[in-house]
């Protein structure tokens, strides 16, 4: 899970960005993976499992089970890589981290040029009003991504410090003016994802999973990463 996102394989779309509770983070909170800092109670199909572990005193529970591991919340992982690798496609387009040196360099916070438009961290599920409990398009439990639906609506922590809602629909419609006045729209449809929506398909992060035919992917693939932005406003 050393990489931000996996852009191919079998564990394609997961990586480090999902694990906001690693030691790297969890050090400065609690010091604990199971933390319940870490687990929105919303996010149900996830609490659910890992409340038995929050009373535990040590740091790690090894409790023997994939996904769950994952916390609510998830970085933005298109920030985590050079801003090189998400590039704009006026700029030379997507590249993979592993062809050049300063590929899987993580850059700093200072280099957020939309510090206030650009998310840092979001509820990863959709965890306010979803419409049903799970996603049947997964094998097992798995809920509904933030990007699955218009009415989605998580909460955000963005790189100026400031949280707010930023709705899967203003994400949409602010990609969708960028395309219209530039050609270029807010989040990366170059990469080995794709960009285009296709039913039961992945096409960008997992659009085509969603439940309304919602087709974004923003915070997840942002354009120029943390040199982008997710929204206009």
């Amino acid at each position: 899970m050393v990489a931000p996102i996996n852009f191919v394989g079998p564990r394609q779309g997961w990586g480090s960005f999902r694990l906001p509770n690693a030691r790297g983070f969890h050090e400065y909170v609690n010091g604990r993976f199971f933390d319940p800092t870490f687990y929105a109670p919303k996010d149900a199909a996830v609490y659910e499992e890992v409340e038995p572990f929050f009373d535990e005193p040590c740091e790690f529970v090894n409790v023997g089970i994939d996904l769950i591991f994952a916390s609510s919340y998830a970085l933005s992982p298109a920030a985590m890589y050079h801003p090189d690798v998400f590039r704009a496609e006026s700029l030379g387009g997507w590249q993979d981290p592993f062809s050049f040196p300063e590929g899987f360099r993580s850059p700093t916070v200072s280099q957020a040029e939309y510090s206030a438009q650009k998310s840092r961290m979001i509820e990863h599920n959709w965890l306010q009003n979803p419409p049903a409990p799970c996603n049947p398009n997964f094998v097992g439990c798995v809920p509904y991504y933030f990007n699955h639906g218009y009415k989605s609506v998580p909460m955000t922590l963005f790189y100026d410090g400031h949280v707010a809602h930023l709705s899967t629909l203003e994400a949409t419609q602010s990609n969708n003016r960028m395309l219209c006045q530039t050609g270029q729209g807010l989040w990366s449809r170059d990469t080995p994802f794709g960009g285009n929506y296709s039913s039961g398909a992945p096409g960008g992060y997992f659009m085509g999973d969603s439940y309304d035919s919602t087709s974004t992917s923003y915070h997840i693939l942002t354009v120029n990463g943390i040199r982008g932005r997710d929204t206009l406003k």
